[in-house]
């Protein structure tokens, strides 16, 4: 992981190491090696990765262009009431702190038609990574 944030090259790792720390099982400290490596892999398509913010008690990234880039390695998104909550928190927070961002949802998986539909109307732009 320290490999893949040193490629990365942004501010503020420490945000997303604090958060990585806490992490209670192997499984959760292996997601977020891998959501590291992509991140340093991907980053210069999802607009080139500049820093670590924290929103809803989660490190996501500052891409060049000020975009607020929310990049997770799972299977599939589907609309929930988590899931409903999770983008409305995120999205008020994302546009009180950054109003000129257009927030991105970086995903190695499947977003289901309704979830694409409840997330891009909260403006939110979806964009397949490849893991």
């Amino acid at each position: 992981m320290a490999r893949a944030l040193k490629k990365l090259g942004a501010q503020n790792t420490t945000a997303f190491v604090e958060h990585v720390a806490g992490a209670g099982s192997r499984n959760v400290a292996f997601y977020h090696r891998r959501r590291a490596q992509i991140l340093a892999a991907r980053s210069t398509g999802l607009g080139g990765i500049v820093s670590f913010v924290t929103f809803g008690g989660q490190p996501i990234n500052v891409a060049r262009n000020g975009n607020v880039v929310a990049a997770f390695t799972i299977d599939d998104i589907a609309w929930t009431e988590i899931q409903q909550r999770t983008f409305i928190a995120a999205t008020t927070e994302i546009h009180r702190t950054n109003p000129d961002a257009t927030p991105v949802l970086a995903t190695t998986g499947a977003v289901t038609p309704m979830a694409a539909a409840e997330i891009g109307k909260r403006g939110w732009k979806i964009v397949h990574v490849k893991p």
